[in-house]
């Protein structure tokens, strides 16, 4: 089996070195307008409710995560209807993006297809698959095949998936060191991307994984705040320097400890276990 280091696609194409990004926090309705050379503006939005989460609350335990009828977990009425809800700002000219990122995971592509505008209007999509919740043990967290996939979701870039079938899911979970190296990897391939306006639509772990061990620097209390489903927070995203440690030692993250950047956000808030 292959490791998910070595088959996960990146968003730029190519392997990124590690980054030191400041993130300053925007409000709701900031857009784009008049960002620094290098700099840009991300909108990151955790998937909105899916099937794993709604047998996950109903039953009280995390075991749920573990049963194959929530395989590539699909949306719920309420999470369709929660992915619905953040259109209209996104609409708003300050909030246009030129390309929207996405996990190829079922319920994060279609949270993005539904909260970006549709039509004329409508940015690309890419499926990504550093994107990806944490890998392996949970059926949820498994994709379907490339082909699948294109038929449900016929606009999405699929590209980026480097194999037919799920190679990087297996029995064992992910371990925190992977998935943070996978953060900031995907982190660097953002940096480099030509569009200065980009939607990232992706899940729990993975966000968490960003916003305290990737090198992105955040303000305190965004990362100790998880993401809502259907949660949407803009950043403007500008690099610093070379990481130069390993962005998995803790090193990383404790360097943003610093970081108080924060131009109109929300407030913290509490979430239970999720994915």
């Amino acid at each position: 089996m292959a490791s998910a280091s070595s088959v996960a696609g990146l968003a730029a194409g190519a392997s990124a070195a590690p980054v030191a990004v400041r993130a300053s926090r925007l409000s709701p309705v900031a857009g784009a307008e008049g960002v620094p050379p290098g700099a840009r503006v991300v909108h990151f939005i955790r998937h909105a409710e899916g099937t794993h989460n709604k047998a996950r609350t109903e039953a009280g335990t995390d075991e749920e995560y573990s049963n194959w009828a929530w395989l590539d977990a699909r949306l719920t009425d309420t999470g369709e209807a929660q992915a619905a809800a953040l259109g209209p700002e996104l609409l708003l000219e300050a909030n246009r993006v030129e390309v929207v990122l996405v996990s190829p995971l079922s319920r994060a592509i279609h949270t993005g297809l539904l909260a970006f505008p549709a039509g004329d209007a409508s940015p690309p999509f890419e499926a990504v698959e550093d994107l990806r919740e944490r890998l392996g043990s949970h059926p949820c967290d498994k994709r379907r095949s490339k082909a699948e996939l294109r038929a449900d979701f016929p606009g999405v870039n699929l590209d980026g998936l480097l194999t037919e079938e799920d190679t990087l899911w297996r029995e064992e979970r992910e371990s925190q060191h992977d998935l943070a190296a996978r953060a900031a990897r995907f982190l660097g391939a953002l940096m480099q991307r030509p569009e200065r306006r980009i939607g990232v639509c992706t899940h729990n772990d993975f966000l968490v994984a960003l916003m305290r061990k990737s090198g992105l620097r955040v303000p305190r209390k965004d990362r100790s705040s998880l993401f809502r489903n259907a949660e949407r927070r803009a950043y403007l995203l500008q690099a610093e320097a070379a990481a130069g440690s390993d962005p998995a030692d803790g090193k990383a993250a404790r360097s943003g400890d610093g970081g108080d950047g924060d131009a109109g956000g929300s407030g913290s808030h509490d979430a239970s276990r999720e994915e």
